[in-house]
């Protein structure tokens, strides 16, 4: 019975190791693109910041609405008769003159100037997220053909020995496969490099630690959707964040118009107060009118009226630089999309079949050995220059849908879930 107890309390023991010693092996954690963008929506320092720095703008939005807190005085005599004409003195301001009003529109504007903030960091940071992830995709199939590579010349150098262990190659074909070998494990080296520091880019805006090892589960295709310009530029008007920014900076300036404006208006307060502590009280409404300005109230008010006008002005800008942005990613995609068709007509495995024409040719003898390598080279930067098409135009993809915003609407939306 113990016997039996002890085999089956191993057998747990080394199912538990095992399972730690994949778990240590393989801690790789795969990622398509849109888990990469809800990752970085939720984990990303930037974006939450800015989330905190808007959700603290609403406080302050409800806080100018409220009515101002009322202020209690108590003012004991200390010597002689006459020290004080209040023993207790409650006072409130009614703000019925509009100035409540006024400030919660300053502050609900800034607060929409916030939440601007926020979507432009949203919208930034997703552009980011994609580019790096693609960024990451590109490098990972480079370092695949570039370790590809380092095999076939290693077994391209071994093919050469026996040939001139029989002496159909003379011998200074061997120094020029360990060259390109040795060219091929360089170029290993630094793709190796280009991975890690990608990888590292990616880490750092996901919101994980700098060594942990990503997987994207992406495959080089791309369907081109089509786009309606005018939709797009309709969408961009109205969710761009630096329109909105432009916007709400406008609200802000007439908002403060009409804050100063209420200085003008006169104002009720409501007081009680009592002369000693053991006398009858009294409440009493009074009225605060406004006299006379002498300039500080008309010289703010014209300053908020220039600002207006000046924010007008940038707003004008914004609408021109936002439709401006989107043209132009439009076309810098439409032109990665044509490179994309020019490479799935096939061009890539042309250039693999020259280059196993050519291998054949030189074991034969039909060919010399800078033909195989100019064919090798010529597979060797047509792979690449796929490769960077497909990725160019995933990128390009992700800059049109960043310049009408898509990625802040986006968020939005999974917000409000």
């Amino acid at each position: 019975m113990i016997g039996r107890l002890f085999v089956c309390f191993s057998l747990i023991l080394f199912s538990v190791f095992s399972a730690l010693i994949c778990f240590a092996s393989d801690n790789s954690l795969p990622v398509t693109e849109d888990e990469a963008l809800r990752l970085a929506w939720k984990q990303n320092r930037e974006i939450i910041s800015a989330r905190l720095r808007f959700e603290s703008s609403c406080y302050e939005t409800k806080a100018a609405g409220s009515l101002s807190n009322p202020d209690l005085t108590v003012s004991p005599t200390i010597a002689g008769e006459d020290g004080s004409d209040s023993v207790l003195l409650f006072t409130q301001n009614l703000e019925l003159n509009g100035s409540r009003t006024a400030r919660k529109s300053v502050a609900s504007a800034k607060s929409k100037e916030e939440q601007a903030f926020f979507y432009a960091v949203v919208n930034d940071v997703s552009l980011r997220t994609k580019e790096c992830y693609w960024e990451l995709v590109k490098t990972g199939f480079v370092l695949d053909f570039h370790r590809e590579n380092v095999a076939y010349f290693g077994l391209l150098k071994k093919k050469i020995e026996k040939q001139i262990d029989v002496g159909t190659l003379p011998g200074f074909h061997l120094s020029r496969a360990d060259i390109e070998l040795s060219k091929a494990r360089q170029e290993l080296r630094a793709a190796e490099l280009e991975f890690t520091k990608a990888s590292i880019e990616l880490n750092k805006i996901l919101g994980f630690e700098v060594g942990r090892e990503i997987s994207p589960m992406a495959d080089l295709e791309f369907t081109c959707p089509d786009f309606d310009v005018d939709e797009l530029l309709r969408i961009a008007r109205e969710n761009h964040p630096e329109i909105m920014a432009a916007r709400a900076k406008i609200d802000i300036a007439k908002s403060e118009e009409r804050f100063a404006r209420t200085r003008r208006l006169p104002d009720l307060q409501l007081t009680a107060r009592k002369p000693e502590f053991d006398s009858q009280g009294g409440v009493a409404v009074s009225m605060s009118l406004p006299l006379f300005d002498w300039g500080s109230v008309s010289n703010e008010i014209k300053a908020a009226q220039k600002r207006a006008l000046s924010e007008e002005e940038n707003m004008a800008f914004a609408v021109t630089n936002v439709e401006s942005y989107v043209y132009t990613a439009i076309a810098e995609y439409k032109a990665s999309a044509q490179s994309v068709a020019d490479y799935e007509n096939g061009l890539t495995d042309k250039a693999k079949n020259i280059a196993v024409l050519a291998e054949k040719a030189y074991e034969k003898g039909a060919a010399g050995f800078l033909d195989l390598m100019d064919a090798r080279k010529n597979f060797a930067e047509s792979s690449i220059a796929r490769v960077e098409a497909f990725v160019g135009c995933h990128k390009a993809l992700a800059k049109l849908r960043h310049s009408y915003a898509q990625f802040s609407t986006m968020e939005a939306e999974n917000e409000k879930k």
